[in-house]
This record gives structure tokens, sequence and C-alpha cells, in this order.
């Protein structure tokens, strides 16, 4: 079943990546988030919070 991703999905995704430091998927994440809408200021927040690990 196909879903539009919220910022909920992204948080998730974003902290796995953290987790498992896949930094390749954090860069393609980067990138996609601009052009998505529902994204809140916290997935920001943890998208800057994984590239200061990395």
């Amino acid at each position: 079943m196909p879903l539009k991703a919220d910022g909920s999905v992204w948080g998730a995704l974003l902290s796995a990546c953290k987790i498992h430091e896949n930094e390749t998927m954090i860069e393609r994440i980067r990138q996609g988030l601009p052009n998505n809408a529902g994204v809140s200021i916290g997935t920001y927040a943890l998208l800057s919070n994984a590239f200061a690990l990395g």
C-alpha cells in the first residue's frame, strides 16, 4: 500500500539512519525534504543532529 510520508515517517526514517550510521540515506533524505510540505521543524532538527554525528 503506497503511503505519502508525513513528518512522523521522515522522523522515524531519520532516527533509524542515525542509529545505523547510514550517511548515504541521510543525504538522500536531506535532498528530498525541502520538497515535502508536511515536515515539521523537529524533523529538520533531527536531520541537523544526524549530520553533526558524521
